[in-house]
C-alpha cells in the first residue's frame, strides 16, 4: 500500500501501520479502499478533461458556424487544424451554413 506514495513521510507511516497491524484481513481491506479511491479520483478527473473537451468543440461550432476563422478557433478554443476543419465540415451548410444566428438576430432588431 505505501508504495503508492512518494512522499516519505507518509511512505514512513504506512510502514508504522502496518508493522502495527497484525490483522491481515484489516490490511487487506485498507488496500481495497485506498485503490477504490484512487479509481474514483482517476475517472472523475477523466470525466471532467472528457467535458472540458466537449465543451472547446461545441464552442468551436458555434464558432464555425459564425464564420470565424480557422486561426482565430484554434486560438480560443486550443483545438487542432485538422480538429477545427472537421467540425466545419460536419457543420456544413445545412447547418447554419457558416451564418451566425446572433448576426440574423441583430438584423431582427
Amino acid at each position: 500500500m505505501r508504495t503508492h506514495y512518494e512522499n516519505p513521510l507518509l511512505r514512513r507511516a504506512f510502514t508504522a501501520h502496518e508493522a502495527l497491524t497484525e490483522d491481515e484481513k484489516e490490511r487487506i481491506l485498507a488496500e481495497k479502499r485506498e485503490e477504490s479511491l484512487m479509481n474514483e479520483r482517476y475517472e472523475l478527473a477523466a470525466a471532467r478533461r472528457k467535458g472540458r473537451e466537449e465543451k472547446e468543440k461545441e464552442v468551436a461550432t458555434l464558432l464555425v458556424n459564425d464564420g470565424m476563422s480557422p486561426e482565430l478557433i484554434m486560438k480560443y478554443t486550443g483545438l487542432s487544424r485538422g480538429e477545427v476543419e472537421r467540425l466545419r465540415k460536419k457543420s456544413g451548410p445545412g447547418n447554419g451554413g457558416g451564418k451566425s444566428v446572433l448576426a440574423a438576430d441583430k438584423k431582427d432588431k
